[in-house]
């Protein structure tokens, strides 16, 4: 949609969020948290594509980068109230160009927005090269990518070894890449998830932090095993960020190490014989 269809569209979502119950409700739980804190805004965290980022007073800061204005939300939400228990906040989202629903909700829950155009690059190179001097200007600690679909270069994640997270609708390491939902209803798999991990070169790899397992019922549908699998992904995207924060989840020779959590004790089968 162009031209007067997409203003007048862009007219109607904003007057919408402008009375969404959330970002209210959100906005005025995040000012109760905060009220009385003294918090330094000198040193504010970017964002890419629909990112968010985060500061602390102990300098613990993270960075959400996303095309998933959803996932996005969840982060700044979620995080921004809770997270004031373990001193990480959302300070600023980033995007790779104007047009994501959520600057909206980012500037109304009181975020700063930063757009770095990746039209304006000639080059992914050079692209990469702007998002890390604003990041790096920024003092991030932990970029969290939510529905970023681009492949980063060897050569900026490398820069960003261990400080960079992705989270993929799979359980990792099988259904890398895209179509993950199609392709585990057609090999008939008993169970999905999706993964949380650090980000290394390959894509959809690196040391897993979180996993969420969803069972896949005899009449699923595409879109049914996504409202599952995202609904998990909302829960734990706020986890992994403050169990990272808090370094109970710490990265040690390719693998994540954890202390102080309940790793589980349950299996599962499906289909099962009993009703239970």
């Amino acid at each position: 949609t162009t031209g007067a269809r997409a203003d007048d569209l862009m007219q109607v979502y904003q007057q919408a969020l402008a009375n969404d119950p959330l970002v209210n409700q959100a906005k005025a739980q995040r000012d109760a948290a905060f009220e009385g804190i003294s918090i330094s805004r000198a040193n504010l965290l970017p964002q890419i594509s629909g990112s968010v980022g985060y500061t602390t007073s102990t300098a613990e800061r993270a960075q959400t980068l996303g095309a998933n204005a959803d996932d996005l939300q969840i982060v700044v939400f979620e995080t921004d109230v809770d997270t004031i228990n373990y001193g990480l906040q959302v300070q600023m989202s980033l995007y790779d160009h104007a047009n994501w629903l959520g600057l909206d909700r980012a500037e109304k829950a009181g975020i700063k927005n930063v757009v770095i155009d990746h039209k304006s690059y000639s080059s992914r190179a050079e692209f990469e090269a702007a998002l890390h001097d604003e990041l790096s200007r920024q003092s991030i600690d932990i970029i969290c990518l939510a529905g970023f679909m681009r492949i980063l270069n060897a050569e900026f994640v490398e820069k960003w070894h261990d400080k960079m997270i992705n989270i993929h609708p799979t359980l990792l390491p099988a259904y890398k890449g895209l179509n993950t939902f199609e392709r585990a209803l057609n090999d008939g798999v008993r169970f999905a998830g999706c993964t949380i991990h650090y980000v290394v070169p390959e894509m959809d790899a690196g040391p897993i932090i979180m996993q969420a397992i969803v069972p896949i019922q005899q009449n699923e549908t595409v879109e049914s095993l996504r409202k599952k699998i995202q609904a998990e992904e909302h829960k734990m995207y706020p986890q992994a960020l403050e169990i990272i924060a808090t370094e109970q989840a710490v990265l040690k020779s390719n693998k994540v190490e954890f202390s102080n959590l309940n790793l589980g004790t349950d299996s599962y089968i499906s289909p099962r014989l009993d009703s239970a």
